[in-house]
């Protein structure tokens, strides 16, 4: 696990905003793998190596929270659910916000997620790895270690750019409240 002080990641709200993001090694939940899955709460960022540890985490959470992804719903949720033991779906939350169906119907197409935080005037830092190079070091066995290290700083930029997105469509009125989609 990987913590990370997330002033920047979580603001005093009601109900909490956790935010969830995963790295894999491809594309397709049926061949490829999860390499890592990032979380972000009001205690910071954890970052676990499987799907079984990152669940046990987010079962412990409160279930008012609200869940955040951008394509949770479709890619995340899809590898998460692969790589769970028998009958043990990963948890889901009452309230799911995922951004990317939001960024579409704003952008009036799909657009990245690294997109959108440009088109909205978002800075994100360098991003020391791309997804794709995060897919190769992951089926390179992350040799040399330090790509590791580039694919944790990612996924911590990613949970960092969801949260901002989040509070830029706050800000324009395209989220009015938190419902889930």
């Amino acid at each position: 696990m990987f913590l990370v002080p997330s002033r920047a990641l979580q603001k005093n709200s009601s109900p909490a905003i956790v935010i969830l993001d995963i790295e894999t090694s491809g594309l397709d939940p049926n061949t490829d793998s999860i390499s890592l899955v990032g979380i972000a709460d009001e205690q910071g960022i954890h970052q676990y190596r499987t799907a079984v540890e990152a669940a046990l985490y987010l079962r412990a959470l409160s279930q008012d929270s609200i869940l955040l992804t951008y394509n949770g719903l479709a890619f995340d949720y899809s590898f998460l659910d692969k790589n769970m033991p028998p009958n043990q779906p990963f948890p889901r939350f009452q309230k799911h916000i995922d951004l990317l169906p939001i960024a579409e119907t704003h952008f009036k197409h799909r657009v990245s997620k690294d997109a959108a935080c440009h088109n909205l005037g978002i800075w994100l830092p360098a991003d020391p790895a791309s997804g794709a190079d995060c897919a190769s070091f992951a089926k390179q066995a992350f040799r040399p270690l330090m790509s590791f290290e580039k694919v944790c700083l990612h996924n911590a930029q990613d949970l960092y750019a969801t949260r901002a997105l989040y509070e830029k469509f706050k800000a324009l009125g395209v989220i009015k409240n938190e419902s889930p989609t």
